[in-house]
């Protein structure tokens, strides 16, 4: 049974799909307001977040990766990215943890 926690982060990563699901598809409420930094490195870095804590390895990797590709290489949080992205891989099973194309902004759910 999940833990009050676990349900947060289960909860929270669903919104953020549904989320990006409708910036996908152009079907966002325009009453409204959205900071559009959370269709991208930000929104991103906080899937990939709630996936680790949910031990959801290998797509919390592939979230990082994807936030990478939305970040600037040369940003200090860039390097945070890239050793939570590290971190991630090292947890998840080898054969689960492939690094999408950075041009992609496919959900992986």
């Amino acid at each position: 049974m999940p833990t009050d926690g676990q349900r947060d982060f289960q909860a929270a990563l669903a919104a953020l799909i549904d989320l990006f699901s409708a910036y996908a598809r152009d079907a966002l409420d325009s009453a409204a307001a959205y900071d559009r930094r959370i269709f991208g490195v930000f929104g991103y870095e906080a899937m990939a977040t709630c996936c680790f804590k949910l031990g959801q390895y290998a797509d919390a990797a592939r979230y990082f990766s994807q936030a990478l590709a939305h970040d600037d290489p040369d940003s200090p949080n860039a390097a945070a990215l890239r050793a939570k992205m590290q971190m991630a891989e090292r947890f998840a099973p080898p054969d689960n943890v492939v690094t999408p194309d950075p041009g992609s902004t496919k959900i992986v759910s």
